[in-house]
């Protein structure tokens, strides 16, 4: 079975894409949820988040997501920290979860794939990306953000010619391009590839 990353940079369209795998039966893991469950239900985290970051992080046992992203997002040091201690828990889980798949192969969605150096557990990346601009207009619809606040989390995370690089397929999520015939064609490719395997 082949292990196949998603990855783009906010606002880009990741999810709409995975979607799609999904219609194709292709069974899809978020990097998000994954985390979220480990800052939640893991005490290790739970206790290391509320130490570094403060108790009000939770309230009543629940992860107070934008309160902890208010602290790291307005201070790289405290972010590195954050990953630093989260994503090898979230690797393990990732890595249990393609155990499990029985499909010819599987994606795992992760906006910071290339970042966390989590692109090396994975056979292929595929890269999705848009124009800046509707980037930009995508996450404050969703978000209830600023300009300002969806342009600071855009430049802490790599620039588009950085994580080019890594990828292997690349899907453009634009307002002029077919999303559907893009899939299609990497479905096809993938699938070719893991009966090769």
């Amino acid at each position: 079975m082949l292990k196949v990353a998603i990855t783009g940079g906010i606002g880009c369209g990741k999810t709409t894409v995975c979607n799609i795998f999904e219609t194709l039966q292709i069974p899809v893991l978020n990097a998000d949820a994954v985390a979220k469950n480990v800052m939640q239900k893991n005490s290790e985290i739970v206790n290391f988040i509320s130490n570094e970051f403060g108790e009000n992080c939770y309230d009543k046992n629940i992860l107070q997501t934008k309160i902890l992203a208010n602290i790291v997002f307005s201070d790289a040091q405290k972010l590195q920290l954050l990953n630093s201690k989260v994503h090898p828990i979230v690797q393990q889980n990732v890595q249990s979860w393609f155990a499990q798949c029985t499909t010819p192969y599987a994606i795992y969605e992760s906006a910071l794939l290339i970042e966390s150096n989590s692109y090396k557990n994975v056979d292929a990346v595929i890269g999705v990306q848009a124009a800046l601009e509707l980037r930009i207009q995508r996450v404050m619809q969703r978000s209830n953000l600023s300009t300002q606040q969806v342009s600071d989390r855009i430049n802490k995370q790599l620039s588009e010619a950085e994580k080019e690089k890594f990828y292997n397929y690349i899907i453009q999520n634009n307002t002029d391009t077919l999303l559907i015939p893009q899939v299609l064609q990497i479905h096809k490719i993938l699938l070719q590839k893991a009966h090769e395997q």
